[in-house]
């Protein structure tokens, strides 16, 4: 589910917070808020990415399947950029 991003929500991600005024206004059209369920993927390996993501207040966990077929266990990466 997507929604529209405002100059409030902008504020939730350090980095996005980070940018100048006029860069926030130039990006604010291109950005919307999404959520995501517990298991979604939002990249797969080797695919074209579509969309970048800044995270607000999440846990993200980095999942790979090696040569051998064997899955590491996931690794939860705090959301850097939230606050």
């Amino acid at each position: 589910m997507q929604v529209s991003a405002t100059r409030q929500s902008l504020a939730e991600s350090q980095l996005l917070a980070a940018l100048s005024p006029a860069d926030q206004e130039h990006l604010l059209p291109d950005l919307g808020l999404n959520t995501f369920a517990l298991g979604d993927t939002i990249y797969e390996s080797g695919e074209p990415l579509d969309y970048v993501y800044f995270p607000t207040s999440c846990i993200v966990s980095l999942v790979y399947t090696m040569e051998s077929g064997v899955c590491n266990a996931p690794q939860s990466l705090p959301s850097a950029f939230s606050r």
